[in-house]
């Protein structure tokens, strides 16, 4: 069940921003959202030289309890159909490792300039969930994709910011949000975050309270 599809901004490009709930929170969203989106993804996803090992590590082993050789080897035999389902989206890649990520960003600003939309999972991994909402607190970089539109169009990007309840098969999406980045970039987009993850939290929990 899907609500709030009224306040999905027409005619335009837009961010949307989700928590992740786990690996049913991406497949609740293509199947339900009637909008083509270009989701971020890790790099170790579509880079089929280093999938095998990221998904023992961040999924068969801790989702599916499956160590040694035998997670490995299903791993392997996972990687090259996750790979290419992912690569089939047109996704951008974004390698958490290299720092500030320029060619995502590029990639990202030309889908959009194109009037493509994104989808991002802005949670921290390594952080701890909240107890509430079991959501994990926001990164911020994705905030600069308004600043880069901004300056490339003249116009505001739209953020979507949507909540997914995989136990309830439920997803909310908020009115958008056009974020103001004048003065201080920095402290601008640190406010617009705090902003963003409290509005996906509260519908987290709207949407959780009705099942």
């Amino acid at each position: 069940r899907v609500s709030g599809l009224k306040n999905i901004s027409p005619d335009q490009p837009k961010l949307f921003i989700s928590n992740h709930a786990g690996g049913m929170g991406p497949l609740m969203i293509y199947i339900s959202l009637p909008v083509r989106l270009h989701p971020w993804v890790i790099a170790e996803m579509v880079d089929i030289s280093r999938t095998p090992d990221y998904l023992f590590e961040d999924f068969i082993k801790p989702a599916w309890h499956l160590d040694g050789q035998i997670g490995k080897r299903i791993s392997r035999l996972i990687a090259p159909i996750a790979v290419r389902v992912l690569r089939s989206l047109d996704p951008v890649s974004v390698d958490r490792n290299r720092g500030w990520c320029r060619e995502a960003f590029q990639k990202s600003l030309e889908l959009l300039v194109s009037g493509e939309s994104l989808l991002i999972f802005p949670e921290q991994p390594a952080k701890q969930c909240d107890p509430v909402s079991q959501i994990r607190p926001f990164l911020g970089g994705f905030c600069w994709l308004s600043q880069m539109y901004y300056k490339s169009t003249g116009k505001a990007l739209a953020i979507q910011p949507m909540a997914v309840f995989p136990p309830g098969r439920r997803m909310i999406i908020a009115s958008p949000e056009y974020l103001n980045l004048h003065g201080n970039y920095r402290k601008a987009i640190d406010r617009s975050v705090v902003h963003l993850e409290a509005t996906v939290k509260r519908k987290y929990q709207e949407i959780s309270s009705l099942c």
